[in-house]
């Protein structure tokens, strides 16, 4: 959730942000039932100079997130600006037997070369 206005505190956050998303069990539990499906909600709540910074946990937003909401576009924005730089570096998701994964984020990195996103 990117917003104005945010609660300072992180912990205020997450008890603005309980609020929230604490009327979204029963819909998830309806689609357990009903589909084999538990969707797992996971939220931060960030101001949009928060968000502007490339965060590591935005490299699995590219592939895993859903975005219910984007006024003006700002995450879609965010998301190919990032896409942009990934591809400049040559940055490829590398999956494990399994499931997991994991990024290399620059192939031809050199010995203490910095990799900024």
């Amino acid at each position: 959730i990117v917003s104005e206005g945010l609660p300072e505190r992180y912990s205020d956050r997450v008890r603005l942000l309980r609020g929230i998303l604490g009327g979204l069990e029963a819909m998830r539990l309806r689609l357990w039932r009903e589909r084999g499906l538990y969707p797992l909600i996971d939220a931060l709540m960030l101001t949009p100079e928060e968000a502007s910074i490339n965060h590591p946990f935005y490299l699995d937003l590219l592939e895993e997130a859903v975005i219910i909401l984007d006024r003006g576009d700002f995450m879609r924005r965010r998301m190919m600006e990032l896409r942009g730089r990934l591809r400049e570096m040559g940055a490829r998701r590398i999956r494990l037997p399994g499931g997991a994964w994991y990024w290399e984020l620059k192939p031809d990195l050199k010995p203490g070369e910095v990799v900024e996103l």
